[in-house]
């Protein structure tokens, strides 16, 4: 698929796909599974996610360097500090959480 390549933010396709996942749900409602703390576990996951896309996000800027990875062209530096020790793409890994 060239043609979508760097086309849809990686933002716009976590919310495609939550979206999918949630009328799935609607359109089959017997293939549930109730599991106990489920909603807990869920936010507290989602929290987390949103926290490790921030800092990404905080690195990024500090460094001033772009944080739209649609435009790969406009990166200035290869930032290796703060989350970035951790993870290579820490934004993605929080938006999959």
């Amino acid at each position: 698929m060239k043609v979508l390549e760097l086309k849809i933010p990686p933002l716009a396709v976590v919310i495609i796909i939550a979206v999918s996942m949630w009328a799935f749900s609607r359109i089959s409602p017997n293939l549930y599974v109730d599991i106990p703390g489920v909603v807990w576990l869920s936010a507290g996951l989602a929290m987390v996610g949103v926290f490790i896309v921030i800092l990404g996000l905080r690195e990024l800027r500090f460094a001033g360097t772009t944080t739209d990875p649609r435009f790969p062209g406009e990166s200035v530096k290869l930032v290796k500090r703060g989350i970035y020790r951790y993870s290579r793409h820490p934004m993605y890994f929080g938006l999959f959480l």
